[in-house]
């Protein structure tokens, strides 16, 4: 079976279009693009449609015309933030902490927007129905203010290429989602039924790899062995070396 790589080179040359999962991935094959292109001795080679998933959302927002209406995620956190405030006041909610409750209701919001979902009118307990009218507010003052937030971007998008706002790509290559998102979803649903196709890149099995547990004395010793580890690696002639840190911010 053909790497990534090799299926992006030929879904680029085709002239489709490729939307990575990530950042680190779009990097890494934009990175390999290149090299593979100085490998058979280009001087020159038109730069290829390669993109992360969300950045290539904003992009098709900007094509548009309308990025300015796109929230920051703290501005977003702002709006939200305010319109508890404003709720709470003066009731026992007042007492709840903001920033967390915040938190959780933001990241309830972008999940239904994700999905394109919205809440029944009946049958939901207290803090549900705190959360509905919470949600009403703010998706009334986005809407008085035109502005458009990351959980809604995809869907936003989706029905721009539903309504021809939108060139829709002829074909996209999807690499390295392990599951698509509820977005991705629907832009593949949107693509088919354009006459379009949207698939999947293959994974290729590669030879198996080694599995070993260190159990470190505390963090400063965890992030020593690690360096260590790294150099070594280095020293052997490794040219790609990876190290998860799920905490790296606060690290």
């Amino acid at each position: 079976m053909t790497t990534l790589l090799d299926q992006v080179i030929s879904a680029v040359q085709r002239g489709a279009l490729v939307l990575t999962a990530n950042r680190r991935l779009y990097r890494h094959l934009r990175a390999g693009y290149a090299a593979r292109m100085q490998q058979e001795g280009r001087a020159v080679w038109a730069t290829p449609e390669i993109y992360p998933f969300d950045g290539w959302l904003v992009r098709c927002l900007d094509l548009l015309g309308e990025g300015w209406r796109l929230l920051s995620v703290a501005q977003q956190h702002h709006l939200w933030e305010e319109n508890l405030l404003r709720a709470s006041r003066g009731t026992a909610l007042e007492l709840m902490n903001v920033e967390k409750i915040t938190e959780t209701a933001v990241r309830a919001h972008n999940l239904l927007s994700d999905y394109d979902l919205a809440l029944p009118e009946y049958g939901l307990t207290d803090d549900q129905q705190a959360f509905a009218a919470w949600r009403r507010a703010y998706q009334a003052h986005c809407q008085t203010h035109e502005l458009l937030d990351q959980g809604g971007l995809a869907q936003y998008i989706v029905r721009a290429l539903a309504k021809g706002d939108l060139a829709a790509p002829a074909e996209v290559l999807l690499a390295g989602f392990d599951q698509l998102p509820p977005g991705a979803q629907a832009l593949s649903r949107q693509i088919g039924a354009l006459g379009g196709r949207c698939h999947a890149a293959r994974l290729a099995s590669g030879p198996g790899g080694e599995v070993i547990r260190f159990a470190a004395a505390d963090e400063r010793d965890e992030a020593t062995a690690m360096a260590r580890w790294v150099r070594h690696q280095l020293e052997r002639g490794a040219t790609s070396i990876g190290v998860v840190v799920p905490d790296l911010q606060r690290r």
